[in-house]
């Protein structure tokens, strides 16, 4: 895969081993692959092709998308949703200039929750795909997958 800076005109190669789905918005780009047979990595990246931030989950994205600050993931039955930016312009500092504290603001932020799409999704839960088990199925599978900006 190609990241091409139109401004400098200069290219970077990417490789990513069993991609599956690449998806864009502004200056991050999603890609999905496939890592193991129930294990796969979203990996978000700059607009350079660098990886930023990722995240390994144990439902199939089937689908993805990404705005400014939400990548969802949905396999047939489950929808993941990870909120990897706050809303905030700038997380270091306050209102009033002081450092605040990142890693606490990305426990409140930072937040991942996957929920069956037939059940009602509690915010309050946190993902884990060590321990989180998607066996449930359902029989009006999502289909597509439409991420909207504000």
């Amino acid at each position: 895969m190609y990241f091409w800076d139109i401004k400098k005109n200069t290219r970077n190669m990417k490789y990513v081993k069993n991609l599956m789905d690449v998806i864009s918005y502004g200056s991050f780009c999603l890609l999905s692959a496939k890592i193991s047979e129930n294990s796969y990595i979203l990996i978000l990246c700059n607009s350079i092709g660098s990886p930023v931030d990722n995240r390994i989950i144990n439902i199939c994205p089937d689908y993805i998308g990404l705005n400014e600050t939400h990548i969802i993931a949905c396999s047939k039955s489950y929808v993941y949703v990870w909120q990897y930016r706050s809303q905030h312009n700038d997380l270091s500092q306050n209102h009033f200039g002081h450092n605040i504290n990142i890693d606490l603001l990305k426990k409140k932020f930072m937040k991942e929750i996957v929920f069956f799409i037939e059940d009602n999704p509690n915010i309050n839960d946190s993902y884990n795909a060590e321990t989180f088990n998607p066996n449930k199925k359902t029989s009006d599978p999502i289909s597509s997958l439409f991420v909207n900006s504000r």
